[in-house]
């Protein structure tokens, strides 16, 4: 296997934003792909890594970005079970990816006694960047603020873009198939 660091395709493509493990995925699937001549399956829920796979496989025609609701939609019908079980099992794994709200709600209210309840309402009506602004007007060490920036920059790209804007997608879709099925 070629050294992803030194992947020449990921340096012509500017795959910078990505961490080690993330490029080094993506380049196994380009060398399996390529050495093999067939489709890769490429398994994530990390929202940036799942576009820049996407992007670059559908360029280079390496094979298929899959995510954990898609999984669960093919196995579920593969193996015929009721659209009833489909939908909890998409529920559970929206749950899964909820709870972190509680996370960040919990680390707010232990890093700002008293202080937590505007900018958990914010995060509440998914105001990510209000709540952001609110959290640096709170006067917090810079190591707890930058934590929680990043923490609410994570529940910003799993809401906006990410695995529950997906999950919800797929439930939606199952939902109009029961209705109209």
């Amino acid at each position: 296997m070629a050294d992803f660091e030194g992947s020449t395709l990921l340096e012509y493509e500017k795959v910078t934003h990505l961490d080690a493990g993330e490029k080094g995925c993506m380049q196994l699937a380009r060398d399996i792909s390529h050495s093999r001549h067939e489709f890769v399956l490429f398994f994530t829920d990390d929202y940036e890594a799942g576009e820049t796979a996407r992007k670059l496989f559908d360029k280079y025609q390496l094979g298929y970005v899959v995510r954990s609701a898609d999984l669960i939609i093919f196995f579920g019908l593969q193996f015929q079970m009721s659209k009833r079980e489909i939908h909890q099992a998409l529920r559970d794994l929206l749950a899964f990816y909820i709870d972190e709200f509680e996370v960040v709600r919990g680390e707010l209210e232990e890093l700002l006694p008293g202080r937590s309840t505007i900018i958990v309402s914010m995060l509440d009506r998914t105001e990510f960047e209000d709540a952001l602004k609110a959290l640096r007007g709170m006067r917090l060490p810079s190591k707890s603020c930058e934590h929680l920036e990043k923490r609410i920059a994570t529940l910003r790209n799993l809401t906006e873009n990410g695995i529950i804007a997906h999950i919800r997608s797929r439930l939606s879709s199952l939902s109009d198939q029961v209705i109209s099925g």
